[in-house]
This record gives structure tokens, sequence and C-alpha cells, in this order.
């Protein structure tokens, strides 16, 4: 077998065939055998003498299941064959911040899969309602929020599935580096104003910048935001280009939030996952990958 290189997410498929070369009847169980680690068989093949049979072992990846050079064996009780997989990440390396929301046991830190910045979480829950793997973020709109203890300057993208469930100005989803009075970082918050509810709004420095059309009311929704070295905006709804804006701000130096403004301040009522910060500005494909 030829080695042979996926990404997480991907399902290894190894085919294989048997032949009883003895005189009598035999019985087979194939397996599928990855660093050691059982992940496939096929139990009770009865094959007479000379008799022939084909299958196909799978190993279905995960994310964290990224290796390098794993061994992956096809096995019976007599023989094997071998092949050398490697696993690449489905993250790719612009992410310096992912939350995902996926150690539900955890209820006081939120863990930064792709980087150092875990935040402490106040009141946030963890829900499997529109969750996009197994857990997202549950933030009721009143007191909970993520404190992040970081900022980065621009250029900078930010992606994530939402479901807010109340959609109206001042509701703020997500606050990287924000402070208004130094015009620093952006935020990603409830739409307009009064009567006027639909896209969402990105605030970077003193400028609020309302994308769309679409009422996001009890809708799951991924958004992309992507600013350039000059803050030149450009918002996304489900990969779909839904506006831009040019405005006069810098990255931000303090912290940061998930599900507020800041502590008990404009707390948005709103389910999120797979939160990603980007050290770059995305390209619209770009965007459409981290759906």
């Amino acid at each position: 077998m030829a080695d042979i290189t996926i990404e997480e997410g991907d399902t290894l498929e190894v085919d294989y065939s048997l032949e009883n070369t003895g005189d009598g009847t035999g019985t087979f169980d194939p397996r599928l055998l990855v660093q050691g680690t059982l992940e496939d068989q096929d139990t009770g093949i009865t094959l007479d003498p000379a008799q022939t049979a084909t299958g196909t072992l799978q190993w279905p990846t995960e994310s964290g299941d990224a290796v390098t050079d794993a061994l992956a064996e096809a096995v019976t009780d007599d023989t094997s064959d071998s092949i050398t997989v490697t696993v690449d990440s489905a993250i790719p390396d612009s992410v310096i911040h992912r939350y995902d929301f996926e150690d539900d046991s955890d209820t006081t830190t939120l863990t930064d899969t792709a980087g150092s910045a875990d935040g402490s979480i106040t009141g946030m829950s963890y829900t499997t309602n529109q969750a996009e793997d197994n857990f997202a973020g549950d933030f009721d709109g009143n007191d909970d929020f993520v404190d992040i203890p970081t900022a980065e300057g621009f250029p900078l993208s930010i992606t994530a599935y939402i479901f807010p469930r109340v959609v109206k100005s001042n509701q703020v989803w997500i606050n990287w580096g924000f402070d208004f009075g130094a015009n620093e970082g952006v935020v990603i918050k409830g739409p307009g104003s009064a009567g006027n509810f639909t896209g969402f709004t990105v605030f970077v420095g003193d400028t609020n910048n309302n994308f769309g059309t679409d009422d996001l009311t009890n809708q799951k929704a991924h958004i992309g935001v992507t600013i350039d070295a000059s803050a030149n905006v450009t918002a996304y709804l489900d990969g779909s280009e839904i506006g831009s804006a040019n405005v006069s701000a810098s990255g931000g130096s303090g912290q940061s939030y998930l599900g507020a403004e800041g502590p008990s301040k404009n707390n948005g009522d709103v389910i999120l996952d797979n939160v990603e910060i980007h050290d770059k500005e995305l390209t619209q494909s770009e965007v459409q990958n981290r759906m």
C-alpha cells in the first residue's frame, strides 16, 4: 500500500483482499490499526480453499487527529500490510486563536485551541443546540461573558458561527481589543438602530458599519470580518460578501471578550461556536473554507 496524506475530517479508506490458501475452510478477521489502536474491523469472513474476498476498512478522522507519519496497518491473524499516514490539521496557519467550546467539563476556562489566550468564563454555559461539532457557547444576554487577555493589531480577520436569539443594537457578540476612546479594536454586534435590525454591525474605531439585509434572529449563520492594515473592513455572511467600508482605526491593545462588550456591558443573547482570530486579511475563499 502507498503512503497517503489526508486532512482532519477526511476518512482514511484501506482496501483489502483475502484469499484462503489453505486446505480447509478458514475464518478471517481483517483489522485496521493506526498507531496500534484498532479503528475498524470486519469479523467472521469464512472462505473455502482458494476462495477470495475483498472489503474496505475505514478510519473517519476528527478534529484533533492531526499526526505526521502514523503507522496504519491492515492485519489478519496471519498477514499484515502497512502504510504511513499523515493527517494534516484542518486549521490553517493564519488562525492564532480559536475557541471551539468543546471542553464542556471546564466551566471556568475556555481553552484557546490554536494559541495560548485562554478565556475566563463568567456565566456562559455549554449547549448542544446549534453546535457545529459537539458543543457551543451559550450567552444569556444578561451577564454572561468570556474575558480573553489579548488583542492584536491589523491586519486581522474574525470568523465564527452565530445564533442570535435577540438581534438589536448594543447586543455585542464579539469584542476583539475594542477601546472606544483610543479608536482601537473591533466589535461585532447586533445591527443598526430601532426598526432596522437586519444583518450585523462591525464597530471599528468610532464608526458603526452596518452590513447585510437578512434578519438573523434565531438563525444560525457563519460570519466573517476581515480588516487589512489600512483598516479597510469587509463583511461576509455565509460566505458571501455583504459590504465593505474604510475607517480610521488601529488594532486592539487591551482585553477581548466573547458574548459582551465587557463585564456586564452590552451583553449578547447569542450562541457562539468556532470563533477564530486570524493574523491576516482573509480572502473570500479563505472565509468560505472556515465554514
